[in-house]
């Protein structure tokens, strides 16, 4: 979830974010379809050429980190 927020917030996502996160386009895909759907919301909306968090993703993207950073 962490890495797709962050990659969502520099307007990155599709083939380019999946090979960022070292997994297959429908795997990232799929992972983002049951956020949503968790989540009940878009987290990631495009923008032009560009994908931007929505605010609730932008909300989420800095807990998420600091939780992924005090399990390490």
């Amino acid at each position: 979830m962490a890495r797709i927020l962050v990659l969502g917030g520099y307007g990155v996502f599709g083939s380019r974010a999946a090979e960022r996160l070292h997994l297959g386009a429908s795997a990232t895909s799929s992972a983002l379809g049951r956020l949503r759907e968790h989540f009940g919301d878009e987290l990631l909306v495009q923008v032009g050429r560009r994908m931007e968090l929505t605010p609730l993703a932008q909300t989420l993207r800095e807990p998420v980190r600091d939780l992924l950073l005090r399990a390490q």
